[in-house]
């Protein structure tokens, strides 16, 4: 198999991995001249139609995820019954084989570190309606850079849509990770992915899986019934934010889960920024979760001793005085927090310079640098391309090396990296070329192909961006690319009049002029001449001239002509043997043409499509050609009389 190439341009080049549905290579795109990784599906799948029309269906829509956190798909193919999806080729190891050589379990940053990029991977894939259903660190890889890299979108939907939860090729390596919908085999969305992401998070900061045994079965039926054992409870020291993450995203049921990735990112990098933050103020605290924390000052009972009348009057009051506390705690609680933002707490911090890093750094720096109630935060402002590489921040405001007595938002410039191309304008070039071009510069290439009559197939005849969008690597080109003309077959419309030959040749998607010109041999308004031969495949819309006869041309008359003999004519009898008519009971009207003059017309009956006429034509006439024959107005033949 190494020595395969696929899709003309794929060559293998040696065997990397294997797995339970597929075995990957490591191979070169010939026509980009890269490096890749080829998944090519095992045997036992490509006898299963439906997993393969999944496997199609679920590829193509993974194939237009674009983040930096998301292995790229580029190519999904199919040659002699192999099936093979084309990615981005990563040199790195596994999240689990990470996880083994560091021991117990991660430092509490770098936990935190890779937590943010798979939720970023799910935010992006979510958004775009692609759900993963197989998140666990086997599919994940770190690269040597130390970025996190989610793989296998779209192939894990389409084998967790074609296999049981007891599936040796599957439920083995994944039932530590299955969320009890799946393993339930009930209705699985992306709060399946975010329960799975909640068992990754929960080993990542504790060392350990939340449910294990022997048997994935047994492993499969804790996670439908049991409750995990509480992250503090294997650490202490775990803080109570990260605790909370993790639990609501494993809550059992669906509806009581984070309702997105974007609310879990959100709540781990405010667990980033204060460890110590109140669980209440994250999205991870909700009324309705088994893990919100219980009211701990419960109303002693007391015996029911007064009447029903002073109990109510009780009740009013106590409402009344806890509505007065309570607004005068927040009165209390307005001024705090206005005079701590008009005057500060009197403490001078100096906000930090964050201009040159990763916004990651910068998270970090801004929370080294926060002292008490003095907090830095860092947001996203804009993103722009610059020299600088792509995600280091460019500017911020405020300024750093100033000093603040309050807290303060921190809005940052990102660069998108240098630009990687200003973009030509591409219209009639060949579109194989110019997406060679632009690939090379680390531009993702859309091609879009439609029908056009202007331009020859495999042109460009439309881009988007326009020309002179300045764009960097892994930016969108959509180009449209003609198909060619839709094509239409010319009719034959020698012999007819010109209004029907107008209709005939509107009728076939064609243009129509018309000229003009003298004809011996078709009576006045006949098309004797058309530009384009019948039968003949041409563009639509493509214009056919035809000519019709304006008449005989005019000759000048000779002496004889002008001083005909004296002596009568003599009338001729002649005959015409007729074949091909029609054999209903319908006649054909036939039409005997000399000379451009009608010397017979008539209705001919004949039930075997044959019959002969005899008609009679003036003596002087010239026989010697033949006369011109006409069946229901229409051109049919010249022949000889007798």
């Amino acid at each position: 198999m190494e020595s395969k190439i696929l899709g003309g341009r794929y060559e293998l080049l040696e065997r990397i991995g294997m797995g339970g549905m597929a075995i990957v290579y490591k191979a070169k795109d010939d026509l980009l001249g890269r490096n890749v990784a080829i998944k090519i599906l095992r045997e036992e799948y490509k006898e299963n139609e439906e997993f393969i029309r999944r496997f199609k269906v679920e590829s193509q829509a993974a194939a237009s995820l674009s983040h930096q956190n998301i292995v790229q798909i580029y190519d999904v193919g199919e040659e002699d019954g192999i099936h093979y999806i084309v990615m981005e080729l990563l040199e790195g190891e596994t999240l689990k084989s990470y996880m083994k050589s560091k021991g117990e379990r991660l430092a509490r940053k770098e936990a935190m570190n890779f937590s943010m990029q798979i939720c970023r991977a799910l935010e992006h894939a979510h958004s775009k309606h692609v759900v993963h259903r197989d998140i666990k660190p086997h599919n994940i890889v770190l690269t040597e850079s130390g970025k996190i890299k989610v793989a296998d979108f779209g192939i894990a939907r389409a084998v967790n849509n074609n296999t049981t939860v007891d599936s040796a090729t599957h439920a083995v390596g994944s039932a530590h990770y299955l969320s009890p919908e799946q393993a339930r085999g009930g209705y699985t969305d992306h709060k399946s992915d975010i329960y799975s992401f909640g068992v990754v998070m929960y080993e990542l900061f504790t060392g350990k899986l939340p449910f294990d045994a022997e048997e994935s079965i047994s492993v499969v039926m804790q996670h439908i019934h049991e409750e995990p054992p509480l992250p503090s409870e294997i650490d202490p020291d775990i803080p109570a934010g990260i605790e909370a993450i993790i639990m609501r995203a494993m809550c059992k049921e669906q509806r009581l889960r984070y309702e997105s990735a974007t609310q879990i990112l959100e709540d781990l990098v405010m667990v980033y920024q204060n460890p110590s933050i109140d669980v209440k103020l994250l999205n991870a605290y909700a009324e309705d979760s088994p893990q919100t924390p219980p009211e701990r000052n419960e109303l002693k009972k007391t015996p029911q001793l007064r009447t029903h009348k002073k109990k109510k009057r009780d009740a009013k009051k106590g409402l009344l005085i806890t509505a007065i506390g309570f607004f005068a705690i927040l009165i209390a609680l307005v001024s705090f927090l206005l005079w701590i933002f008009l005057f500060g707490t009197g403490k001078e911090v100096e906000i930090p310079n964050l201009v040159g890093m990763t916004y990651e750094e910068a998270v970090l720096v801004a929370e080294d640098a926060s002292e008490g109630d003095i907090k830095f935060t860092v947001f996203v402002e804009d993103s722009i391309y610059s020299e600088e590489k792509k995600d280091i921040i460019l500017s911020q405001t405020p300024e750093g090396n100033l000093r603040t007595k309050r807290p303060r938002k921190i809005k940052v410039t990102l660069s998108l990296g240098p630009v990687a191309l200003e973009l030509l304008d591409y219209t009639g070039r060949d579109y194989l070329k110019v997406t060679e071009e632009l690939e090379k510069k680390g531009l993702t290439v859309i091609i879009e192909q439609e029908d056009n009559s202007t331009y020859e197939e495999g042109k460009i005849f439309k881009q988007f961006p326009s020309e002179g969008t300045k764009l960097g690597a892994g930016d969108e080109v959509t180009l449209y690319v003609s198909k060619g003309a839709e094509n239409t077959v010319v009719p034959d419309v020698i012999g007819k009049t010109v209004d029907e030959a107008i209709i005939t040749i509107e009728r076939n998607n064609l243009k129509v002029t018309v000229a003009e010109e003298s004809s011996d041999e078709y009576l006045k308004g006949e098309v004797f001449k058309q530009s384009k031969a019948p039968f003949t495949t041409v563009p639509v819309g493509t214009t056919i001239e035809i000519t019709c006869s304006s008449g005989k041309a005019q000759e000048v008359a000779t002496d004889d002509e002008k001083n005909p003999p004296s002596n009568n004519s003599v009338p001729k009898k002649v005959s015409l043997s007729l074949t091909n008519l029609s054999k209903t009971d319908k006649p054909t009207k036939v039409k005997i043409m000399l000379d451009g003059a009608c010397v017979y017309e008539g209705d001919v009956p004949s039930t075997t499509g044959s019959a002969t006429i005899t008609f009679d034509v003036d003596s002087s006439l010239d026989l010697s050609h033949g006369v011109d024959v006409y069946y229901d107005d229409a051109y049919r033949t010249t022949k000889e009389v007798g």
